[in-house]
């Protein structure tokens, strides 16, 4: 029964320290919230932010019967100017990794049969581009847009660069 307790009261004690104001004043460095993103990844995100610069990373697995998709990010923001006392902006570069396994099925003409086979996919993704962040107290949105180059180095090698966009929402604490 202790071990029930121990995370809904270090909950509450998160809550009540970052609801202080001292802690408000001094300490909002941490951010935790969603992203989503054509080539820094997409899923829950935690950023880490001190001061003009930002280390975020994100990650979002996924498995449901035989498919399995799991993706992990990685950026880096320069905050280069404040426009208004709560929109800043800034310069990302990031990167994710993908990988995805799922059942896929071909017709095979000689046989007359469905033939079924798994498909595994490796996709690495870098990119690079300017955003703008909103800051509403403790709420913060992102929206980046820039250019990404991608490699799928699993099961064939390619390459393709695109315009991407980035979307992020987060709490700050």
């Amino acid at each position: 029964m202790k071990r029930y307790l121990q995370i809904p009261l270090l909950l509450f004690f998160l809550v009540s320290l970052s609801f202080s104001e001292e802690y408000i004043a001094t300490n909002r460095v941490h951010h935790i919230g969603g992203w989503v993103g054509l080539s820094t990844g997409q899923g829950l995100s935690y950023r880490y932010r001190p001061s003009d610069w930002a280390i975020q990373f994100q990650f979002f697995p996924y498995y449901y019967n035989e498919e399995a998709y799991f993706t992990l990010g990685l950026n880096y923001n320069k905050y280069v100017s404040d426009i208004f006392s709560h929109i800043s902006l800034f310069f990302y570069l990031g990167g994710s990794g993908v990988y995805q396994s799922y059942i896929s099925n071909s017709y095979d003409l000689e046989d007359y049969v469905i033939k079924y086979h798994r498909v595994i996919q490796t996709i690495i993704t870098i990119g690079v581009g300017p955003g703008i962040e909103f800051n509403f107290s403790r709420i913060v949105l992102n929206i980046c847009i820039g250019y990404r180059f991608g490699f799928q180095v699993y099961p064939l090698y390619s390459f393709s660069t695109s315009p991407t966009v980035e979307l992020g929402g987060f709490y700050k604490f």
